[in-house]
């Protein structure tokens, strides 16, 4: 019996890595769908009905954020609602992840008891506590896969990438490939050097640009959303590999990037 067990746990490991080396689409679809789904239907069978709440509600949310990028022809502002969404779902879930491990910590080491409480009130908080490390690693890890999948459908909705093959429009100089809209009109030299730059806008906004060193120039925002919140490492225009260090000005910016990588290797070793 033992033996049969794991030559199943064998052979389905293997499976599995063929079908994502071979079928990464499918699988990755597959993974998002059954992280998304698998855990409340799970949650409702343990009587966890404050965590199928929490689940309805950003699901809510994210199904407009998910049908908004979905659309074909696609508005221009789309990628920047997308972005500031599963911007504000990673601040949030790192927010409360951090709340939740700081209280987990302290409860670890019986300060609670050592404030006058009772044992009883400090397996509570720790299993508040608990909760919201778990809430917050999940809903950040949920999000972080649907914004990549939405990345490669936007950036191929508007025309200018291709995961494979030849875009489906060239991209015009000082246009941004994210958005399609245009990165600046002034022709100022600022706009075009490599790094951080501004650009000024058809209606007359100035905004910061960030040009790579391929040449291709982006809303920063939209570049920023596309490397650090959408984990592309490559220009949406050439595929040519991007410097993610230009994109950390300051501490939190490392910071960030180092929660952002802890939810992608929970991401990996889950599914």
């Amino acid at each position: 019996m033992a033996l049969i067990l794991i030559s199943s746990l064998l052979f389905s490991q293997i499976a599995i890595s063929l079908w994502k080396k071979y079928h990464p689409r499918s699988y990755n679809l597959t993974t998002l769908l059954g992280l998304w789904l698998v855990p409340p239907v799970l949650g409702y069978r343990a009587g966890n009905y404050r965590y199928v709440t929490v689940w309805v509600l950003f699901s809510i949310a994210n199904s407009f954020v998910v049908k908004k990028a979905m659309e074909n022809p696609m508005k221009s502002g789309t990628p920047g609602v997308v972005y500031r969404w599963y911007t504000w779902v990673y601040n949030i879930s790192y927010a409360v992840g951090i709340v939740g491990y700081v209280i987990m910590i302290v409860t670890f080491f019986h300060v609670p008891i050592l404030a006058g409480m009772a044992r009883e009130t400090e397996e509570n908080i720790f299993t508040g506590a608990i909760t919201l490390l778990f809430y917050g690693l999940y809903f950040g890890t949920l999000g972080r896969d649907f914004v990549d999948r939405l990345s490669d459908r936007m950036a191929t909705t508007m025309g200018y990438y291709s995961r494979t093959g030849f875009p489906a429009k060239h991209l015009r100089s000082n246009q941004c490939a994210i958005c399609g809209e245009v990165t600046d009109t002034s022709g100022g030299a600022e706009s075009r050097q490599i790094g951080i730059g501004t650009g000024t806008t058809p209606k007359g906004t100035v905004v910061k640009v960030h040009r790579l060193t391929c040449g291709h120039a982006f809303h920063e925002q939209c570049i920023r959303g596309w490397t650090i919140i959408g984990k592309k490492d490559v220009c949406p225009c050439c595929k040519e590999k991007v410097d993610l260090k230009a994109f950390k000005t300051n501490p939190w910016d490392t910071t960030q990037q180092m929660y952002l990588n802890l939810l992608d290797a929970l991401r990996y070793m889950v599914v």
